[in-house]
């Protein structure tokens, strides 16, 4: 089981609406021009509180 924002709930519909926010929006910045990167990405979604699953998920 994944678990959500700070590992207290599994993730819901909220959290797949955060997470999909923040991937779209670097992508459209990346399209745009604006040097956005994977490592962006990584670092915007675990600020967020969405880093990535424990081994065996």
């Amino acid at each position: 089981m994944i678990e959500g924002q700070m590992g207290s709930q599994p993730l819901n519909g909220n959290d797949a609406r955060a997470i999909l926010g923040i991937v779209w929006k670097r992508v459209e910045d990346a399209n745009n021009g604006l040097g956005s990167d994977v490592g962006d990405l990584m670092h915007e979604l675990e600020q967020a509180g969405y880093g990535p699953p424990a081994d065996g998920e």
